[in-house]
């Protein structure tokens, strides 16, 4: 779409783009800045109006705790403990007495108090139903009994089941002692009523003390109240009345066990975000003041709606601006663009009239040049045309001509190759011994090749070769050893005299070139024995493998033919029995790789090999070429395979001659086959 826009469209998109953009990149960090201010404002004042209530509080219990100790230190009550500790019943009764009528009323944030032995057993108290019960099992008692005269121990909050009630409170014990001895007489438990926490901390208590303020100007969600070192909610919320029910887990509860402090924003135990401060009092409690971060931000959607509003007029008429600014710029494009067309149609005297010496009007002027040079470069493209006509012409005929040669040049390759292949010997079948080979070509012709001769009656001859390179010379070459090695081994009887008279003719023919030298395997069978003669210059080692598995390597010395004029070839004597078979082949098939660059290597063509023991010579060619086949799946032939593989009759019996045995290497050999 923006591709067919007219530049004009493009240039006030542009522009109103940069300008909102611009204008959002300021107002969102304005607006930021405004919210991290004002966000530090309310942590800032959580933060005071939390270290104020923290002050009341921790001066709340502490009063509580001088309270307690000053009840304990009572003349009076000391005495009275003291002879109801030897018996004095009348002692009893005065005390409760007095508890009731002359120590509570002096503190009204007290709902009841006892005075038990050090045995936990309350002799006296504001409640006389509860004198007889037992304090032995509260901590709190335990905590008192241990401490030091004018000291007082503070509960957590827990549900008193004293007094007729079951509301939750704190107790405040301190120890009674003896004011002559010092001895520890019994202990005295305040029981503080937790509504005075929740006055102190919801602003009640200063409106009953009589200040004016109390719940002015104060925020709807704002709130404040105290969790236990257990988790649980111990003064009431406007979210939950449920004290010590109500689990409070949240970010500044966790953070007050380890002793660390916070204000920011979180998530409170309603799942409601708030904006907090937190203090950890001494005694494991946390105090949490809160405002509902909806109600805290709510000037900030104001802000956000009159940036709005005062921002949509100006970006208006800047953009109003914008368009009369790019009509004049755009105007004299537009006339290029008239031009220009014109030109395209063909009319090359075309003009543009030149009004300013800016950009635009240099790009006028440049434009009147290239008119007049459009209108030379007419004429002598005309010229050159008739030039380039005559020229392709010429080409044309070229083209023919090639076409003409490379059909007869693919004639010639197809014709190379049905004679490379007529002249490639028969499958050889007598009754003791039956040879079959196979040839792959890579290309229409190559230098791989077999030769099988019959010697005499009694003999016959094979060789696999493999002449180095492929193409029109490899054939050629591969020609001439089809044609010389018959005739040799007719002539010499012995695999290595013929394969050194064909290394004296290949290297009187073609020299020392180091890049034309042949491999080749000879073998030659004595069908009345067994007897089987190889020799190699230079060739992959063959098989003879027994109908059992057994296997032997046909592996004699011997250089490549043509790189030295006189080499010397040794001889490998075998002796094959019924069912034998011998395999020779060229590198090719273990050479050949497939797409992921694995070779089908020796131990692939073992395998294969091994599988097909037991079936007929064809029958195992045609299989390790199928298993050669599925490994090398769609990547095609690299390099010629010529592969060769003969059988002894299963009712022929040889002669095992006396010194034929494996040598170290084809034990090794059996070795590594036996452990695949």
């Amino acid at each position: 779409m923006l591709k067919n826009m007219r530049i004009g469209t493009k240039l006030l998109l542009s522009f109103f783009f940069i300008t909102a953009i611009l204008v959002l990149v300021v107002g969102y960090r304005g607006y930021e800045t405004a919210r991290n201010n004002l966000n530090s404002q309310i942590t800032d004042s959580l933060t005071l109006v939390t270290e104020a209530k923290e002050g009341h509080l921790v001066s709340f219990l502490e009063n509580a705790k001088r309270r307690a100790v000053d009840f304990a230190s009572d003349g009076f009550v000391r005495d009275s403990v003291w002879n109801v500790l030897k018996g004095d019943k009348d002692a009893a009764v005065s005390l409760t007495r007095h508890l009731a009528r002359n120590v509570i009323t002096l503190d009204p944030t007290l709902c009841g108090i006892h005075i038990a032995t050090l045995r936990g057993r309350i002799i006296a108290s504001t409640s006389t139903r509860d004198i007889g019960g037992g304090e032995s099992l509260d901590g709190y008692f335990r905590e008192a009994r241990r401490l030091p005269y004018g000291s007082a121990h503070l509960s957590d909050v827990f549900f008193c089941h004293y007094f007729g009630t079951k509301a939750p409170v704190i107790s405040v014990s301190a120890p009674i002692m003896d004011k002559n001895t010092g001895k520890r007489l019994g202990v005295l438990i305040n029981y503080v009523k937790m509504n005075q926490l929740n006055d102190l901390l919801s602003g009640k208590q200063q409106m009953v003390l009589g200040t004016l303020s109390g719940e002015k100007g104060k925020p709807d969600t704002l709130e404040m109240y105290l969790v236990n070192q257990d988790g649980f909610l111990i003064t009431e919320s406007r979210h939950s009345a449920a004290v010590l029910r109500q689990r409070v887990d949240t970010v500044p509860v966790r953070k007050c066990r380890t002793g660390v402090e916070m204000t920011g924003r979180y998530v409170n135990f309603m799942g409601v975000p708030v904006i907090g401060a937190s203090m950890c009092l001494g005694n494991g409690w946390t105090l949490l003041a809160e405002i509902d971060e909806k109600e805290a931000m709510a000037g900030m959607e104001t802000l956000k709606k009159q940036a709005i509003s005062s921002t949509i007029p100006v970006v208006f008429v800047i953009l109003v601006l914008v368009y009369f600014l790019i009509r004049e710029i755009v105007k004299p494009v537009q006339d290029l663009t008239g031009a220009a067309r014109k030109i395209g149609d063909g009319d090359l005297s075309q003009k543009v009239k030149i009004v300013s010496g800016d950009e635009i009007g240099c790009l006028g002027a440049l434009f009147n040049e290239m008119s007049d040079k459009l209108q030379a470069s007419r004429a002598a493209l005309e010229e050159r045309t008739g030039e380039l006509s005559r020229t392709v012409e010429a080409i044309g005929k070229l083209n023919e001509e090639l076409m003409r040669r490379q059909g007869f040049l693919d004639f010639q390759l197809d014709l190379a190759n049905k004679i490379q292949t007529s002249i490639l010997p028969n499958d050889y079948e007598s009754g003791e011994v039956s040879i079959h080979a196979r040839l792959c070509q890579a290309s229409e012709v190559g230098g791989d090749f077999f030769q099988i001769t019959e010697m005499d009656g009694n003999r016959v001859a094979f060789f696999v070769g493999d002449v180095m390179g492929k193409g029109i010379a490899a054939a050629l070459v591969m020609t001439m050893m089809m044609s010389i090695l018959p005739k040799l081994v007719l002539q010499l009887k012995c695999p290595a005299d013929v394969l050194k008279s064909a290394n004296r003719d290949l290297f009187e023919r073609l020299g020392s070139d180091p890049m034309a030298f042949v491999t080749v395997l000879a073998g030659i069978l004595d069908k009345t024995t067994g007897k089987l003669l190889c020799a190699s210059a230079g060739h992959e080692e063959g098989v003879v493998l027994s109908s059992s598995g057994e296997t032997r390597a046909i592996s004699p010395d011997g250089m490549v033919l043509g790189v030295i004029p006189d080499p010397a070839y040794t001889v490998q004597e075998f002796f094959l029995t019924g069912s034998d078979k011998v395999v020779v082949y060229t590198d090719g098939i273990t050479d050949m790789q497939n797409a992921g660059g694995d070779r089908f290597g020796e131990e692939r063509f073992m395998a294969s090999l091994l599988k097909a023991r037991q079936s007929p010579s064809i029958v195992l060619i045609n299989q390790i070429l199928a298993d050669a086949a599925v490994f090398l799946k769609e990547e095609k032939l690299a390099d010629d395979i010529a592969l060769l593989a003969l059988e002894m009759a299963p009712h022929f019996v040889g002669k095992t001659h006396p010194h034929e045995g494996p040598s170290a290497a084809l034990h090794e050999l059996q070795g590594q086959i036996a452990r695949r």
